[in-house]
């Protein structure tokens, strides 16, 4: 594999790095599959998700086609995509049609700059005219009989008004993008993107692979991570098509905990080893308010929120709510120690033939799976924020941007338990000032198991084995966010 320390920014800016190669870089749509579950996930922390996927979509080199828009819907960031100004495709009536309800065309064609991404035929017009249109008479394919035959707005051209500021605003001096920690961290200008990544990015990749530097940032230095099946994060879809979150929620507001026996002050960095006593209460969930019903919004493979006090140990697990069918699919495959407890679905509007399950593991099970009498090399990784002086500018009038500062070294005397690595990572956190775990990281570089379940749990995130992750997706497709989980080791 590629040595990062050898670029200064794949060493301490990776993430960043890989922004601006899905920004500007003209990839091949077979690397774009090969890599779409990587470019989910942080190449710094195995543990952090990283959406690459929204500088993807502002990507303008890229072969567009709505075959490939299409093949990856639920990874866009739509408000870029559909603001993409490549010369390759343009929204008509087809391609709107095929992912409604992600482009609001009245918005789109009644923007001076963005109506132009969209080819107005007669036909989209007669479509759309009963939402009031507008359309700006420079459009290069405004037709004014639009005015009267559609009842079509004709905007006159759009007079742009110079905004003043309190500060002198002076052009940023494009030789301070040579310094690359002193220009990232106080003088980022979004004008210089495309410049960054011709000086800091293109030369690493005239010299080097795609394969070989993202193999190198998104995976652990162990090969067999890749040889032998790789490993993913796995979660509910974050959202569906109409931009909602598939969530359900306890009818009732609980004052006592949903599991007994968990001690009402659980510690995060501890967490419980075991799986509770059944529950005190049968589960009636109704929708969240960010989830409306719908005849494709009910799906197998959803978020929970269970009632009860703050640290009362309903937090203290990782939890999911899943049909019938989908626990049937796991229990097909070998699984830690879990429960699966009925859970009674109320819905305002529809009623569910399928069978639903709260699907409880322990948090950490990964780390009590870790076979703790060999040697492994424990890295430490952390991010603290550094805020700036409120109101505080630089000589060109540039407030200093947030100030990142990363470590990221091994441990001298390593943990031989997962008790000890809580109490380590604990004593680190304090010693560099990180308020609370989520923060920070201590893993083994590389995680040889005594046991070889498809399924684990690590900080709360439930990872699959890549078998497990090709059942899911292709019983249950879009209903899952995975992400490549390489970094881990496994």
């Amino acid at each position: 594999m590629l040595d990062t320390k050898c670029y200064a920014i794949l060493d301490r800016y990776p993430e960043i790095f890989i922004h601006y190669v899905c920004q500007f870089y003209p990839m091949p749509w077979e690397w774009i599959e090969k890599y779409k579950y990587e470019f989910s996930t942080s190449p710094y922390d195995p543990l952090g998700s990283r959406n690459h996927w929204t500088y993807l979509s502002k990507n303008i080199n890229l072969e567009w086609n709505l075959e490939k828009i299409l093949q990856y819907e639920y990874f866009w960031n739509w408000t870029n995509l559909v603001r993409n100004e490549n010369d390759r495709f343009r929204w008509d009536l087809e391609s709107i049609e095929a992912v409604k309800p992600r482009i609001d065309v009245k918005e789109m064609l009644g923007n001076d700059h963005f109506g132009k991404l969209i080819y107005p035929t007669e036909a989209l017009i007669q479509k759309y005219h009963k939402k009031k249109l507008s359309i700006y008479e420079t459009h290069p394919d405004c037709d004014p009989s639009w005015a009267e035959k559609y009842n079509v707005i004709i905007e006159p051209p759009f007079e742009f008004r110079e905004v003043t500021s309190a500060y002198k605003e002076t052009p940023l001096d494009p030789n301070l993008i040579q310094d690359l920690d002193g220009y990232l961290n106080y003088h980022y200008d979004s004008h210089l993107e495309e410049k960054f990544y011709e000086i800091h990015c293109k030369p690493i990749l005239e010299k080097h692979s795609l394969q070989e530097i993202f193999d190198s940032l998104f995976y652990s230095n162990n090969s067999d991570t890749i040889s032998h099946g790789k490993w993913f994060f796995w979660s509910p879809m974050r959202n569906d098509r109409y931009g909602l979150i598939p969530l359900f929620e306890e009818k009732e507001e609980h004052s006592e905990s949903p599991f007994p026996g968990i001690k009402e002050e659980w510690d995060p960095y501890r967490p419980v080893k075991k799986l509770p006593p059944d529950p005190s209460r049968e589960f009636i969930l109704i929708p969240n308010d960010t989830y409306k019903e719908g005849k494709e919004r009910i799906q197998n493979i959803m978020e929970v929120e269970l009632s009860g006090p703050r640290n009362s140990g309903k937090d203290a697990f990782t939890i999911l709510l899943v049909s019938e069918k989908v626990s049937e699919v796991l229990k097909s495959f070998r699984l830690p120690e879990h429960r699966f407890y009925p859970a009674k679905l109320q819905h305002k509007k529809l009623q569910s033939k399928e069978k639903y399950f709260i699907f409880l593991l322990t948090k950490d099970s990964l780390l009590h799976s870790i076979d703790w009498s060999l040697p492994y090399n424990f890295i430490y990784r952390a991010q603290k924020t550094i805020y700036p002086e409120f109101g505080s500018r630089d000589v060109n009038g540039y407030a200093p941007r947030t100030e990142y500062y990363l470590w990221k070294y091994n441990i001298d005397n390593p943990p031989r338990s997962p008790e000890e690595l809580y109490d380590l990572q604990a004593s680190e956190n304090k010693k560099n000032g990180i308020s609370s775990r989520s923060g920070s990281s201590l893993l083994p570089s590389t995680i040889l198991r005594t046991n070889d379940f498809d399924l684990y749990t690590l900080r709360g995130n439930a990872i699959v084995s890549e078998k497990l992750q090709m059942a899911l997706e292709e019983k249950f497709p879009n209903e899952s966010w995975f992400r490549s989980a390489g970094r881990l080791g496994i």
